[in-house]
């Protein structure tokens, strides 16, 4: 369940992540509410939230979020777009 779950959003974190990405390269104020208005932005705090609730909640169990996360980690890491954010930070 949470696997399919990080399938299907995962497109968020990249545009968010690309989001972050133009944060960095002009700090200022515009840009800072545009980063805290951006939907792929507000959709990874929510799904952030969720799991919060969820380990409160204990509906997931710790090893299966660890291994989803080790799992989307290694496949984000071979994509270009978060290679070259890292490669620059």
């Amino acid at each position: 369940m949470a696997r399919s779950l990080i399938s299907r959003e995962v497109h968020h974190l990249e545009a968010a992540l690309e989001s972050i990405g133009s944060f960095h390269d002009d700090v200022s104020q515009a840009s800072l509410s545009e980063l805290m208005e951006n939907a792929s932005c507000n959709r990874i705090m929510e799904l952030f939230q969720a799991y919060l609730a969820s380990l409160r909640g204990g509906h997931i169990s710790i090893t299966q979020i660890y291994s989803c996360l080790v799992s989307e980690e290694m496949r984000l890491m071979s994509s270009p777009l978060l290679s070259s954010w890292i490669s620059v930070g």
